[in-house]
């Protein structure tokens, strides 16, 4: 779905089936490619473009898409953990952990933004998409940190010569060293690259009013 302003409203169009193919087809590959070569952090690895684009294909096309996105996410990085080894890969083969925080980014995206859009409908989109991508973030920090913690609380990983024990230290070091983060990138990023490919689509989309 596209979205398109008329006055405060953020409205949502049906994408043509090959616009649906294509669009989706893209952020497969951003996601594939993030994780093929992953920005790294040490001995952690940061998924900051994935959770972007889950987050982007929600606010800037709708839920549909947000799912199509985060549930690609959720599904590579699943089938991931069983051959690309990394620190964390064991946790990761529980699809709770690898799959769930990533259905839920954008059903919580696409919430926020509508709920605040309805609650304060003077307030600009960007700082709507900003809220919102914060919100995306967020729900994967907290699920997947969270479930990790609850499956695997004093469990040791290892990966080459790293190894890591999982509890409250684990947790504050990937809060400093990953969330934060992703936290900053995508609240910078999602409002503009939403917008611009909200003026991208606008051409031959259909204005629905108020």
């Amino acid at each position: 779905m596209v979205t398109i302003q008329m006055g405060e409203r953020i409205v949502y169009k049906k994408l043509s089936k090959t616009q649906f193919i294509a669009l989706n087809a893209l952020f497969l590959a951003i996601i594939l490619l993030s994780l093929a070569f992953p920005l790294q952090f040490g001995p952690v690895s940061l998924a900051i473009l994935p959770v972007l684009t889950a987050i982007v294909a929600t606010a800037a096309f709708g839920l549909k898409n947000g799912l199509v996105a985060g549930s690609m996410f959720g599904m590579i990085s699943f089938i991931g953990s069983f051959i690309a080894p990394s620190l964390l890969a064991q946790a990761f083969r529980n699809p709770i952990i690898s799959l769930l925080p990533r259905i839920l980014i954008p059903v919580v995206v696409y919430v926020v933004i509508n709920g605040l859009n309805k609650l304060f409908p003077k307030l600009k989109h960007p700082i709507i998409f900003a809220i919102g991508a914060i919100a995306g973030v967020v729900t994967n920090t907290v699920g997947v940190i969270g479930f990790i913690l609850l499956f695997n609380f004093g469990s040791q990983f290892g990966y080459l010569d790293a190894s890591v024990v999982i509890g409250w230290e684990w947790m504050v070091t990937i809060l400093i060293t990953n969330s934060i983060a992703e936290l900053v990138a995508c609240l910078i990023l999602t409002p503009p690259i939403t917008m611009a490919l909200k003026a991208a689509m606008k051409k031959g989309t259909r204005v629905v009013k108020d």
